[in-house]
């Protein structure tokens, strides 16, 4: 009986292989065109942003206690030599001095009030040559680590590009230069001999007016000689007679 069924399955393989010949499994059929379709693309932008360029950056930071914001001075050195930024100052400034005086109860007498006083240090540190990156960076850190009751005011200088009504405004200057330039019209030849003898023209009539004025100088002074010498003359004769 067994040996029946192996002669069978036997058959039924060698017949199944000639008549079917090029049977391959599901798991080695190509993916369907949907999966191709929908795949994710992994192509990135072109456009690159550039960073942002900061010259100086000021960090003026305000409290109440002085060894405090003395403290908070040393970590900001700190901080900026391990970044290796440039420190270009570290100012202290006078201190704001606010007084208020208030009475001690709502219905007491004048002369039983509370003196209110208050001092403000003030310091201030300033940056310069910094990216936007490391900016947002040191920033972000000393911000976080800032001391209770201590305030701070960020000012900075960036450079940035012309807004686009600036340079159409620009682009629009430069042509109408150039456009006049090119509708100036060129001087020929003739032109330029004419204009060089007008020019030793003038230059001639200007030297004949100069010896001109020397000569009538030099006869002034020829008739006031001789007028001088008339006048001794003249009294000589006087002075003869009497």
């Amino acid at each position: 009986m067994f040996g029946r069924v192996h002669v069978v399955r036997g058959f039924l393989d060698v017949y199944l292989s000639s008549v079917i010949p090029s049977v391959r499994p599901y798991s080695r059929i190509a993916a369907p065109l949907t999966y191709l379709k929908f795949r994710p693309s992994f192509k990135q932008d072109s456009i690159v942003e550039l960073d942002r360029l900061f010259p100086r950056i000021e960090l003026e930071y305000r409290g109440h206690d002085k060894a405090v914001l003395k403290s908070y001075t040393t970590f900001l050195k700190a901080v900026c030599k391990h970044l290796e930024l440039e420190i270009v100052s570290v100012k202290v400034f006078p201190y704001v001095w606010w007084i208020q005086n208030a009475l001690r109860a709502k219905f007491a007498k004048k002369k039983n009030q509370i003196h209110y006083e208050t001092r403000t240090h003030i310091r201030q540190l300033t940056i310069r040559h910094v990216t936007g990156s490391t900016a947002s960076t040191f920033l972000e850190y000393i911000q976080r680590n800032i001391p209770e009751g201590v305030a701070m005011k960020v000012t900075y200088d960036e450079i940035a590009v012309l807004p686009e009504t600036i340079r159409s405004k620009m682009k629009l200057m430069q042509s109408n230069d150039e456009n006049f330039s090119i509708a100036t019209p060129t001087m020929t030849e003739e032109e330029k001999i004419a204009e060089a003898l007008v020019n030793e023209n003038n230059k001639l009539s200007a030297s004949k007016d100069e010896v001109s004025a020397v000569d009538r100088e030099k006869k002034l002074s020829d008739k006031m000689f001789l007028f001088y010498r008339v006048d001794i003359q003249v009294i000589s004769v006087n002075l003869r007679h009497s």
